[in-house]
C-alpha cells in the first residue's frame, strides 16, 4: 500500500513595507482623485509565483474596490495597462531602495523601458548625491 505523501506547509513571508498606505495608489496617482471608497485591499504587483516575493519586498498596493475588484475594468486583474502601470512602479520603488541587478536576480524580468530605466538612474544619483551632501 502507498503512503500518502506529506504536505508540507507554505512558508509564510512577512510583509515588507507598502508601498502606499490608507488610499488607493491608482485613485491618487493615475486619476488624481480622492478614493471612491475608504476601503482598501492588497494587490501584489507580481503574483503566481513572485506573489511571496511583492510581499516581502513590499511591493503591495493598497486599491479602492472600483480598482481592485475582479470584475472591474480598472483592475489590474483584467487591464493590462493597469497592471503594467503598477509592475512598472513597483520597479522602481524596487531599484530606488536597492538595485536594478537585485531586481533581475529576484524577479528575472524588466518592465521598464531604456528611456525609463536611464531616467530612474539619474534620479537616483542626483538623490544620492544630494544625500551625501
Amino acid at each position: 500500500m502507498l503512503e500518502k505523501p506529506k504536505k508540507t506547509k507554505k512558508r509564510k513571508i512577512e510583509r515588507g513595507e507598502r508601498i502606499n498606505y490608507d488610499n488607493c495608489y491608482l485613485c491618487e496617482n493615475m486619476e488624481r482623485i480622492s478614493p471612491e471608497s475608504s476601503h482598501t485591499q492588497l494587490h501584489e504587483a507580481y503574483f503566481s509565483a513572485d506573489r511571496q516575493l511583492s510581499i516581502l519586498y513590499g511591493m503591495v498596493f493598497e486599491l479602492c474596490d472600483k480598482h481592485h475588484d475582479t470584475r472591474s475594468l480598472f483592475s489590474p486583474h483584467r487591464n493590462r495597462a493597469i497592471d503594467l502601470y503598477l509592475k512598472k512602479e513597483a520597479q522602481k520603488h524596487f531599484i530606488r531602495e536597492r538595485d536594478f541587478e537585485m531586481f533581475m536576480s529576484v524577479f528575472g524580468k524588466n518592465y521598464l523601458t531604456d528611456a525609463e530605466l536611464e531616467l530612474l538612474n539619474l534620479e537616483t544619483e542626483a538623490e544620492r548625491r544630494n544625500n551625501e551632501s
